[in-house]
């Protein structure tokens, strides 16, 4: 990530350096994938084809790794860009936006979070305009559609309508399973399509959880030292 001089804000946001295209799980979002990755170029280019992008979906079906990647892909072309996520920005009023309009690129995560807080949907709301006005990029990500968002100034509702809006998919059973697998033995991990199986049909099919799941079977494995089998499964994650 890399910011203007301008801009001075509260806390120490870092990008995962992992957060990246190549690593997220598309499935059945490879035209989103496709899209961003296109917007990241045109944008190191400095000729973006579209100054804002929505992205909505449930928890845990990649939205912040999505805002990362971009940000580390446009970023690692010294080009300046920031991603902010807005829970953690709210206990400061939205003067910590000042300057962000100098910014080629703007990743505001959780959106959903402004509701009830007119102060703040005023400040995104001219941060919205100036961004615009420059042909710099938006990008933001929410639980919910544009249409649905809870919010009480009906012009950010409205801006956030325009540009380009994208629903961020959850896994289906086979991409879940795929994943698990595919992750597992870049670990040097043996994993059957049963044993991915029995855990994709008892696990919330989110990315993060299912490697967090992934993670605890791992070290218990080589505690253990004990192969992933499902009954060893079942033990470990106590079901």
């Amino acid at each position: 990530m890399t910011v203007s001089q301008l801009v001075q804000l509260p806390l120490d946001i870092q990008l995962k350096p992992e957060a990246n295209f190549e690593s997220f799980w598309a499935g059945d979002n490879s035209a989103v994938v496709d899209a961003l990755l296109r917007l990241s170029e045109s944008i190191v280019a400095q000729s973006p084809f579209e100054t804002n992008f929505y992205l909505w979906g449930a928890q845990g079906v990649g939205k912040t790794h999505l805002l990362q990647a971009l940000c580390n892909h446009v970023g690692a072309h010294k080009v300046d860009c920031v991603y902010l996520p807005l829970p953690e920005l709210l206990k400061y009023g939205p003067e910590v936006l000042q300057g962000l309009e100098n910014m080629k690129l703007v990743c505001l995560d959780d959106v959903n979070c402004l509701k009830g807080n007119k102060h703040w949907q005023i400040g995104i709301f001219h941060l919205f305009n100036k961004l615009r006005d420059r042909g710099h990029c938006l990008v933001v990500s929410s639980d919910e559609s544009a249409l649905q968002i809870p919010l009480e100034l009906a012009d950010l509702k409205s801006r956030f309508s325009w540009g380009l809006t994208f629903k961020i998919e959850s896994l289906s059973e086979l991409d879940a399973r795929d994943l698990l697998i595919d992750h597992a033995n870049k670990r040097g991990l043996e994993m059957s399509e049963e044993v991915a199986d029995y855990i994709v049909s008892r696990a919330r099919r989110s990315a993060p959880e299912l490697l967090e799941t992934l993670d605890r079977l791992d070290f218990a494995s080589l505690s253990a030292k004990r192969k992933l089998t499902r009954p060893f499964v079942k033990e470990v994650l106590e079901w």
